[in-house]
Order: C-alpha cells, then sequence, then structure tokens
C-alpha cells in the first residue's frame, strides 16, 4: 500500500476500529507492530483530558507495569516527545542524552517486554493540543532511517487526523472549497504537498517568502492545524486540494 492508498483507505474507514486496523497493518510493512497513541495534554477541541495510551496494542501487562511504576514520569522517551516536532528512534534518544539510572531501566524494561528499535513522536494541534505516538517491533530489526522516519511521520498525522475526525468536528463553518482556503492558499497548499520548500514556492508564484509565510499562517489559522503537514493532510481528507 504506497502513501496515497493509506490515505484514501484511513480516510474511509467506518470507525475507529477500522482505521487503527489500517494503520497498524501499514506499520507491519515496515516491520512496526506495537503502536500506543496518547493525549500528552489536554484536547479542549475534543473534549479530552490527557491519557497515555488512549488507543493501543503495547502488551497490556507492559501497559499495566508501566502505570503501577508511574514510569510516565521518568520515562525520556515521553518527556523528550513533549518537547521535540521531529520523529525520533530511541536508539538515538539513548544515543544523544545522558540519561540517568531510572531512565536507563525504563528503556531496558521495554525492551524486555518485547517493545525494540522503538520510535516516537508528537502532533501539536491547537490550542496547546499534544498528541503522542509511540511504534516498537517485537522482532526488532526494522528500518529507523530518516526517511522511514519521514515516513512514518506522514502516516501517524494522517491517522490523527481521521482518528479525530471521529471524535469531534471541528469545523465552525460550511465546508465548501470557497469558503475555507482562497485559490491562491489552494496553489500553496498543493506545493507543500509536492515537499516544494517556502523560497521555491515563492520563486513559482512571483512573491517574496514573507508573503508565502504570512498565506501560511492564514491556511493554520483556517484548518486549525500547527503545520503544513498536517495542513496538507486535512486539505486532502477535506478534498480541499488535490494533485
Amino acid at each position: 500500500m504506497i502513501l496515497e492508498e493509506f490515505i484514501d483507505a484511513t480516510n474511509h474507514a467506518l470507525n475507529p476500529e477500522a482505521l487503527f486496523r489500517i494503520f497498524i497493518g501499514k506499520l507491519e510493512t515496515m516491520g512496526f507492530d506495537r503502536v500506543v497513541y496518547s493525549y500528552m495534554t489536554d484536547s479542549p477541541l475534543l473534549k479530552k483530558k490527557a491519557e497515555h495510551g488512549v488507543v493501543r496494542n503495547y502488551p497490556e501487562d507492559w501497559m499495566k507495569y508501566y502505570g503501577e511504576k508511574n514510569y510516565i514520569n521518568y520515562d525520556p522517551v515521553y518527556r523528550t516527545a513533549l518537547v521535540t516536532r521531529r520523529p525520533f528512534s530511541w536508539k538515538e534518544l539513548m544515543e544523544r542524552q545522558n540519561l540517568n539510572r531510572k531512565q536507563k531501566k525504563v528503556m531496558s524494561e521495554a525492551e524486555e517486554a518485547g517493545l525494540k528499535d522503538g520510535v516516537a513522536l508528537s502532533i501539536h494541534g491547537p490550542m496547546g493540543e499534544t498528541i503522542g505516538i509511540g511504534l516498537a517491533s517485537s522482532m526488532g530489526g526494522v528500518d529507523v532511517s530518516k526517511n522511514a522516519l519521514s515516513r512514518i511521520y506522514l502516516m501517524a498525522h494522517q491517522f490523527h487526523l481521521c482518528y479525530s475526525a471521529f471524535l469531534a468536528d471541528d469545523f465552525p463553518f460550511p465546508l465548501q472549497t470557497e469558503e475555507i482556503l482562497s485559490d491562491r492558499e489552494r496553489d500553496i497548499l498543493i506545493w507543500c504537498a509536492k515537499n516544494k520548500s517556502t523560497s521555491s514556492i515563492s520563486g513559482f508564484l512571483g512573491v517574496t517568502d514573507k508573503t508565502i509565510e504570512f498565506h501560511l499562517g492564514n491556511i493554520y489559522k483556517k484548518l486549525q492545524v500547527g503545520g503544513r503537514i498536517e495542513a496538507v493532510l486535512k486539505a486532502f481528507h477535506l478534498g480541499l486540494i488535490s494533485l
């Protein structure tokens, strides 16, 4: 299943359970068979309180043990995901940070519980919302390269977008394309979908970089998102743009 097929499949999932199965199925092709999805902060728009493991297939005995030990206060993966915007592997985390004894214990026991070659990322939404997603492999030996992390990041945003849509309709306006995005804003989003930089887009459209950033700011406000990746995925989801 290529990325475009994944987007189409998740957009047409009939319920959250089916959506999660599609997400897991795609990740399994990359070697990741364990996923945990958490509200790291309260989500005012969805009226959800912060909660670890809202959707998951992590081993239940590990989740229970993790909670009993209050590991959320020591988990270096969780703490790092709160303050970074890019995906990272557990291996990278352990190589770059000087972990204390308690943090090393969390990581060691996670691997003993069958969570290997982990990856984590956060999604920062409107009104301070922060979503955390963790992946791991039962077998290990999976690809955690930069390209793999980028693919995971895109799929995680799409899953979050579709999952949130089942919980609440956060659009306070009619969903007519012409009333949401201007022609120029749609053009910019299409270029963003093609992974073009701000300077490249400004050159294509014959405007300044500041003009592109201005339009992007308006797009984020209209779509109630935190960045261009989520904006592109949400615009696709709503049928506001196409390639």
